[in-house]
C-alpha cells in the first residue's frame, strides 16, 4: 500500500512544482484540531533549537542555521553545522511528506548527491510536517517519511524540522530549496518548487565552480 502511495504522490501530480506549506497541510488535517487543543495539556517532545555547549565544533561566528538541533529519522542527534560545515556547498532541500512534488525530485536529488558528492557537494533534507506547530512530534508522518526515504533510496541525510526551524525557513510553499557554504550563508537564490534533474544539474555545477 505504502508503494502504491508513493507512485501515485509521484507520479500523479506532474503537472505540479509544489504544495501550499505546513501551516495549510495541518489545518486540512481533522487530527490537528485534536492536537491543537491538547498540546498544553501534555508535556511536548523538545525540539527546540539549542546551542549545544557539549558541541565539537563552536558555530557562534556563523550563520544561525549552524546552531539548530535536529534529529535524523532514527532519532539520530545532530548540529546542522556538523552537517554542513565539511561542505563546499550543502543543498537545503524543505519537503513534506505530504507533497508530491517533493517526493517526485527526490531520487535525481539522490543521484546529483552522489555523483557531485566527492566535490564537496552534500544534500540535506528537512522534513516540515513531522513536528507540529507548538513542538507536538507527529509519529504517523515520522513512519511515513522512513518509508519514502527507503523506498526512494535516498541516502543523503534527511533530518526532522523543529518548529523553531520551520520558523526560521517560514515557507508558504514547498518545496523550497537554498544553497549555503561551508558556514552557513546562503549562496545563489532560493528556489520555490520542484525542477528537473537537469536544472539542478546546472545549478550545482555552478554554485561548486
Amino acid at each position: 500500500m505504502k508503494k502504491l502511495l508513493i507512485a501515485l504522490l509521484m507520479t500523479g501530480v506532474l503537472v505540479l512544482t509544489g504544495c501550499g506549506g505546513l501551516n495549510s497541510a495541518l489545518m486540512e488535517d481533522e487530527a490537528y484540531e485534536d492536537v491543537e487543543e491538547d498540546v498544553d495539556e501534555e508535556e511536548d517532545v523538545d525540539v527546540d533549537a539549542t546551542n549545544d555547549e557539549d558541541a565539537d565544533h563552536d558555530y557562534s561566528d556563523d550563520a544561525e542555521i549552524m546552531r539548530f538541533t535536529v534529529e535524523d529519522l532514527d532519532g539520530n542527534e545532530y548540529l546542522l553545522g556538523d552537517l554542513i560545515s565539511d561542505n563546499k556547498v550543502t543543498m537545503i532541500n524543505y519537503w513534506g511528506t505530504f507533497c508530491g512534488p517533493c517526493i517526485q525530485e527526490m531520487p535525481d536529488l539522490a543521484d546529483l548527491e552522489r555523483k557531485y558528492k566527492d566535490q564537496g557537494f552534500e544534500i540535506i533534507g528537512l522534513t516540515c510536517d513531522i513536528v507540529y506547530p507548538g513542538g507536538r512530534f507527529d509519529e504517523e508522518a515520522l513512519i511515513d517519511a522512513q518509508e519514502i526515504v527507503a523506498e526512494l533510496d535516498v541516502d543523503y541525510p534527511v533530518v526532522v524540522a523543529t518548529d523553531e526551524l520551520n520558523e526560521y525557513i517560514n515557507s508558504d510553499y514547498i518545496p523550497v530549496t537554498f544553497f549555503v557554504d561551508s558556514h552557513g550563508e546562503q549562496i545563489g537564490d532560493e528556489l520555490v518548487g520542484s525542477h528537473s534533474r537537469s536544472e539542478w544539474e546546472e545549478t550545482i555545477r555552478d554554485l561548486l565552480d
